[in-house]
């Protein structure tokens, strides 16, 4: 059965496009150091955490007035409008997320 010229061109192309044969993009990331920064508390939502940047000890891809959203710490909770120290590493190499934030060890106490 003979195909229309259209359909013998984008069969092939399709094809190829799907087969991902194309050059890869990424490749493995790399991170620098841990930062200290302090965040304040915003909004809390379905344990998610969103918090401003006040201050950071140190040069990173965010900085003071960005946003984290962070997950609500288990052990002890934060609220709104509390300040805690979180830890930011800004990505090196790669195409991953730019920058990956937690919880400083010492940001929540438990009494």
């Amino acid at each position: 059965m003979a195909y229309p010229p259209v359909i013998r061109f984008l069969l092939p192309t399709l094809a190829l496009a799907i087969s991902g044969c194309g050059p890869s993009v990424g490749g493995p990331c790399e991170y620098s150091e841990p930062v200290k920064a302090l965040a304040q508390v915003e909004s809390l939502d379905n344990g998610h955490v969103l918090a401003r940047i006040l201050h950071i000890d140190g040069p990173a891809t965010v900085g003071p007035g960005d946003t984290l959203m962070l997950r609500q710490p288990q052990a002890a909770p934060v609220q709104a409008g509390e300040q805690h120290p979180v830890m930011i590493r800004s990505r090196l190499t790669g195409s991953c997320t730019p920058f990956s934030a937690h919880w400083a060890p010492d940001a929540v106490q438990t009494d």
